[in-house]
């Protein structure tokens, strides 16, 4: 078991007495602004874009301080998380170093919340792009893609040249795109759909490209109830309505021979065998449209892809536990609950709160049903 960043000690403090300290400071240029925490949420969610999040509760420091937290000037946050082990040395590390998104002051409370976010918020910010041009381009593959445009979207800003480390065993076929398409982020959503793969910038300042994670591995923490346990409380839930058997993905886009006469492809999936099979289970089709043109493999691709996100959604687990940081989403947990044995659990998303508590949302791989 793993407790990176952190020292192993800290493992065995999940269950007991302690305290993890949050600090933070905001950069602006070369002037450092120490930040006086009242209340905090960190997360970190594989399902959203941008990847990691932090909204801090502060006190109002002085005008001078307070008007360099400008989120127009590229104002960074830098949030450090300290665990006091058993031999009395504190282990202090930085979990996140994100982009001040918005500043805002409540008064007369004088609290300042500030709410900042990982690094894919800059490539979104410079995503849609105008003019609109007509035309395609064929990339080698989609990483490539993935690449060109990461950079592309960045490039004159202080985020220029960004670090990409790519942990994909394969980059894919062909991969046909507008050549200026309305919405760059949505064209590298298709590129990670069509390899199965995640983009995300985890509060490091670097996107790790890499398969999305299907198979539980080794567990970086455990869950358990009883005297001696971390969870607070529980929700299993089983349902229908966020889970589907089928996908169907609809992109249109302006036929260039021919003015004015959408174009389309469609990505069509379903599970062919298996309990969750339509011949079984009935259908529950997910549907989607997106922008942009992509050929029919890569239609295909993407529709499976997306199908074995949603046969996922059907069990769900809600669990709020002792706060344990080294924690996050993409890792294995094993989760005691009261009744039932030990299951190993992939973590969706974790948001760690100023009250000691972390809230883990938890998902287990599909391994009975064949996709066609």
């Amino acid at each position: 078991m793993t407790t990176a960043p952190f020292d192993p000690a800290v493992a065995a403090l999940a269950s007991d007495s302690h305290t993890a300290v949050l600090t933070a400071v905001a950069v602006s240029g070369a002037t450092t602004v120490p930040l006086d925490v009242l209340d905090y949420s960190v997360a970190w969610d594989e399902n959203r874009n941008p990847h990691t999040t932090a909204s801090l509760d502060c006190a109002v420091p002085d005008q001078a301080a307070l008007d360099l937290l400008d989120p127009r000037t590229m104002v960074r946050v830098k949030i450090t998380v300290s665990y006091t082990l058993p031999s009395g040395h504190v282990d202090a590390q930085q979990v996140a170093d994100l982009g001040l998104r918005s500043r805002r002051v409540s008064r007369p409370d004088n609290t300042l919340t500030l709410e900042c976010a990982s690094d894919e918020a800059l490539v979104i910010d410079n995503s849609p792009d105008a003019p609109y041009f007509e035309g395609q381009s064929t990339f080698a593959t989609p990483v490539a893609y993935v690449n060109s445009a990461l950079t592309a979207r960045l490039a004159g800003g202080p985020a220029a040249s960004p670090t990409i480390v790519n942990r994909l065993t394969s980059s894919g076929g062909a991969f046909l795109v507008d050549s200026f398409p309305t919405d760059w982020w949505s064209t590298i959503v298709d590129a990670l759909d069509a390899l199965d793969a995640d983009l995300y910038d985890p509060g490091d300042r670097t996107f790790y490209l890499e398969p999305r994670a299907y198979a539980t591995a080794e567990s970086v923490h455990v869950l358990t109830v009883g005297p001696r346990g971390n969870i607070v409380s529980s929700d299993a839930g089983v349902g229908r309505e966020d889970w589907a058997n089928a996908v169907t993905i609809l992109w249109r886009w302006d036929n260039t021979s021919n003015p004015g006469q959408p174009d389309r492809t469609w990505g069509l999936a379903n599970v062919t065998g298996g309990p969750w099979a339509p011949s079984v289970a009935g259908y529950k089709t997910y549907t989607e449209t997106r922008p942009g043109k992509v050929n029919s493999t890569t239609a295909t691709a993407v529709a499976q892809n997306v199908l074995r996100r949603v046969l996922a959604r059907g069990r769900t687990y809600r669990i709020v536990a002792v706060a344990a940081w080294w924690v996050r989403a993409k890792d294995t947990v094993t989760i005691q609950l009261p009744t039932g044995d030990q299951e190993r659990h992939l973590v969706a998303a974790v948001e760690f709160r100023g009250d000691g508590l972390m809230t883990l949302t938890t998902r287990q791989p599909d391994t009975l049903s064949t996709i066609g």
